[in-house]
């Protein structure tokens, strides 16, 4: 179980390259991107969409960045996962955690 640590109120941003399975980039060309965070009493915590929030930065070496501003979320785990979009074929991500921390200078 992967879990990302993040302090309530920070900036989260992540750099993410989606390969294949012998590790070669895959072209994000027609791909739109989707992830959703719920907090476990499956709240919804955000919602973040290719152009609002996730960002294509090199399409063809399968590269993107999620950004996360204003995360004043509950202090506690957010369940996530990201969804891959082209032409209606679907494919998800395991789930993974964003674990939200209590920050100490405001």
């Amino acid at each position: 179980m992967t879990v990302l640590n993040l302090k309530r109120g920070d900036t989260l941003e992540l750099g993410v390259k989606l390969v294949d399975d012998n590790n070669q980039p895959i072209d994000l060309t027609g791909y739109t991107i989707k992830m959703d965070g719920k907090y476990l009493d499956n709240d919804l915590a955000f919602s973040l969409r290719t152009g609002n929030g996730i960002t294509i930065t090199n399409k063809e070496e399968g590269e993107y960045k999620i950004e996360l501003n204003n995360t004043d979320f509950r202090i506690g785990k957010i369940k996530t996962d990201i969804q891959y979009n082209k032409n209606g074929n679907i494919k998800s991500t395991d789930t993974f955690y964003i674990d939200v921390i209590e920050d100490i200078t405001a």
